[in-house]
């Protein structure tokens, strides 16, 4: 697994201000040489769902008052109780999650604790849903609160070291669960809390925006290029002083400067969704349809990110 580049993504963010992107620049200085403007519909950056658009409702399968005295001889009932106490209802996501994963843990050595047969029954029904519900309750008690959310703002300026660590704890866990691991100690929950929290300090959402940016700054380009192709630069094959200006527009603005910068950002993005997607894929099923369309705009923003400059190359040659 390949380290997040904190240094890389800082000289990256911070190289130019918001309203002047080597992109932009190339841009104004392209339409000035060209005498046209640019005419192109713009993509705006993909906007994170909203906390009330990220919420499972899951169906009730909780034991009676009567079944749940019954599992006094477990540890089960503790954790339990814990899960049904008033703190327990109003506990975050994270918390309900690893409450779900202890009762899993639990609840074999209770099944072989009970010698009653009916009492034996519902608890395997109960379990059962648990284990069937652990993708959702892993996805709401990861990828649906609020640090997520801080992970895809544009608030943070700089990013924070940890998040690459934070990203690959987060997959291993994940991964261990779906694996049938339960057993985890009240020391290991902290630690998947304390790296959910330094998702917070990521700045994923300004190479999101940086992506949008020069696909816009592109597609402008192209269209500038495009209207311009009907009126030659050259005249009898000779370069006139407009054909020696844009030359040098290309290679010093274009060449030397959006491309190269195209290719830091490219490198950053697929360095980030190395890491995210061994978090991401395993959940995304059970995520619900606005975080998905929302994770469908973004992949398609990468995407036409990486291959921004292709097509004003080709037109420019």
């Amino acid at each position: 697994m390949k380290p997040l580049r904190c240094l890389t993504l800082v000289a990256l963010l911070s190289a130019c201000t918001p309203n002047t992107s080597p992109a932009d620049d190339y841009v104004q200085r392209l339409e000035s040489v060209l005498d046209v403007n640019g005419q192109t519909s713009e993509i705006s950056t993909p906007v994170f769902p909203k906390p009330r658009d990220l919420k499972i409702e899951f169906e009730a399968s909780e034991l009676s008052i009567r079944e749940f005295l019954s599992l006094r001889q477990c540890k089960l009932h503790t954790t339990i109780a814990e899960r049904n106490s008033a703190m327990g209802k109003v506990a975050n996501q994270s918390q309900t999650l690893f409450n779900d994963i202890r009762i899993l843990a639990q609840g074999p050595a209770c099944l072989e604790a009970l010698d009653n047969a009916v009492l034996v029954k519902k608890l395997r029904v109960f379990l059962a849903k648990k284990t069937t519900e652990l993708d959702k309750s892993m996805w709401q008690g990861l990828l649906a609160q609020t640090e997520h959310a801080k992970f895809w703002s544009v608030v943070n300026p700089e990013p924070n070291e940890t998040t690459s660590a934070a990203l690959t704890a987060l997959a291993k866990f994940v991964n261990a669960v779906q694996s049938g691991h339960y057993n985890f100690s009240d020391q290991e929950f902290d630690q998947i809390e304390q790296h959910l929290g330094a998702l917070r300090f990521a700045n994923s959402g300004l190479v999101l925006q940086r992506n949008v940016r020069l696909i816009n700054a592109m597609r402008r380009a192209n269209s500038a290029i495009e209207q311009r192709l009907a009126r030659p630069l050259c005249l009898n094959n000779k370069p006139t002083t407009k054909a020696t200006h844009l030359q040098r527009v290309v290679t010093k603005y274009f060449i030397s400067n959006v491309q190269r910068n195209a290719v830091d950002l490219n490198r950053l993005s697929n360095t980030l969704m190395e890491q995210y997607r061994d978090l991401e894929a395993p959940l995304i099923a059970a995520a619900t349809p606005p975080y998905q369309d929302w994770a469908k705009q973004r992949d398609a923003v990468l995407m036409l990110g990486a291959s921004a400059t292709t097509n004003p190359a080709k037109l420019l040659q």
